[in-house]
């Protein structure tokens, strides 16, 4: 918070706080000090942030639940405040240092708190200025201007703002300030959307930062398997050597005597080769093993075929929730993406913390798995999420409409209305084209290759992940990335 902002915030609290009843002194999920109040019959709810990336003190509207524990700082602060009545709040030095008295009976104490951005810390004292408690403990030094330490006389900051009061972390500009409402507390009020905003912004980039290193370490270890399972089937070519290596000792019974080692052959194809013999065995018994090998061999080969299958497509998968990351903009997108994830088996990656945050990720994500376009006349749909692609394809697409997806990579299924059977103009296969490139993992590039087929040539192998599809027919055009 800015000087500006307190300006206006800290004299509306004054107003509506001094004298009012401290019911209750608690924490909510995000770490947040919350004071219940009550003035002339009407409650109030009062946060006070120490979190040093957005320090704050504003009325709130709602009382938020509380956490399952406080930090020793609140215990302190509770079991001096409770009980009492706010006798004083103020800002001190003409600075960002706001000050609330509290007075129970005989027995007074401050809290102030200091909203100096990476600085920020809350500092409560007794009536004299002695320091009983800080949140943010503060190392002894010699070379301190202040001493910050219980048992030490409270001195204020060196006032450190300016006129503009810019150039601080975690401060406001004049633009994005908030800005007074008509209201019983408007400042306050709209201090509260505006952290409300940042907050929101703040945690969809803390949840899609870690969905997008979850998806990333899935990836990779999907990658790894299928490179291994790859390693595997080049070491399983011999297979058919194998089996090739038992006719020939069986072509060559005659020339294999007891106790041999080895013995030169000559292949179908007229090259000769060593072949390695288990003196134990006889002949017979050293072409039985080769077969016995070729066929356990032959049946790893179609395992591993299958699990080599199963680890591109889910390499596929995870590259397309990389790109649908890359391209959401709201919390039930992000949840559609954890989902997803959930149904592939991995685990849930933390999102998030608090009510709200839980709240939200009950939202469905079916809300947002696509949206319509509407060009001259035309109607295009753009699948928003694995599913969103499987759903306009599968549900929503008619054998006439117009299907495109970028070239061999990920991205989002689009779709051509025409129910109707319209001749389609070339402008409109453009645009669609353009919007299957800006919807895809080559946006940036300048140009993208774009598949297009009607959907009714578009199918769904069987048990194939979300978004998969196989083309019975296509065609390619060449699309510059374009969002509509």
């Amino acid at each position: 918070m800015n000087y500006a902002v307190l300006k206006s915030v800290i004299p509306e609290l004054a107003r509506i706080l001094v004298n009012a009843g401290v019911e209750r002194v608690y924490e909510n999920a995000s770490g947040d000090i919350v004071i219940v109040l009550r003035n002339q019959g009407r409650g109030h709810f009062l946060l006070a942030s120490p979190d040093r990336s957005m320090p704050r003190i504003h009325l709130i509207g709602k009382k938020p639940p509380a956490a399952l524990s406080m930090h020793s700082f609140t215990l302190y602060l509770k079991s001096r405040a409770t009980g009492g009545k706010i006798a004083a709040v103020s800002l001190l030095n003409q600075d960002r240092v706001v000050e609330l008295r509290f007075r129970r009976q005989n027995e007074e104490h401050h809290l102030i708190f200091e909203l100096t951005g990476t600085r920020s810390n809350m500092i409560l004292t007794d009536s004299s200025g002695l320091i009983e408690a800080i949140y943010h403990p503060v190392r002894f030094s010699a070379s301190a201007t202040r001493m910050l330490q219980a048992g030490w006389q409270y001195v204020p900051p060196q006032q450190k703002t300016t006129s503009a009061d810019k150039g601080v972390p975690g401060r406001e500009s004049a633009e994005q300030a908030p800005q007074p409402q008509p209201g019983p507390a408007p400042c306050n009020r709209d201090a509260e959307a505006f952290y409300d905003r940042l907050l929101d912004q703040k945690r969809f980039s803390s949840v899609r930062t870690q969905l997008r290193a979850a998806v990333e370490k899935y990836l990779k270890r999907t990658e790894r398997r299928r490179d291994a399972i790859e390693s595997d089937e080049k070491e399983s070519g011999t297979a058919d050597e194998l089996r090739r290596t038992g006719e020939l000792i069986l072509a060559n019974l005659n020339r294999i005597g007891p106790g041999m080692t080895e013995i030169e052959l000559v292949g179908y194809d007229g090259r000769s080769f060593l072949v390695s013999l288990d003196p134990r065995r006889s002949a017979a018994g050293n072409a039985d093993q080769y077969f016995k090998r070729y066929k356990k061999s032959k049946s790893g080969r179609e395992i591993r075929a299958a699990r080599l299958q199963e680890s591109r497509e889910e390499s596929s998968v995870l590259r397309g929730l990389q790109q649908e990351l890359e391209q959401a903009a709201t919390e039930a997108e992000l949840a559609g993406i954890r989902t997803a994830l959930e149904k592939m088996g991995y685990g849930r990656p933390e999102a998030g913390h608090g009510n709200r945050a839980r709240q939200r990720e009950r939202t469905s994500p079916e809300t947002a798995s696509f949206h319509r376009i509407h060009y001259r006349g035309w109607e295009i749909i753009v699948g928003k999420s694995a599913a969103g692609n499987d759903h306009i394809t599968f549900k929503m697409a008619g054998p006439n409409d117009l299907w495109l997806h970028a070239e061999g990579i990920p991205g989002s299924h689009v779709l051509v209305r025409n129910p109707e059977n319209r001749e389609m103009e070339q402008d409109i296969l453009l645009k669609a084209a353009a919007l299957a490139a800006f919807y895809s993992k080559g946006r940036s590039a300048g140009k993208v290759a774009v598949t297009y087929t009607f959907a009714r040539h578009v199918k769904k192998p069987r048990g194939a992940k979300p978004g998969l599809v196989s083309l019975m027919q296509r065609r390619t055009i060449i699309a510059v990335p374009e969002k509509e």
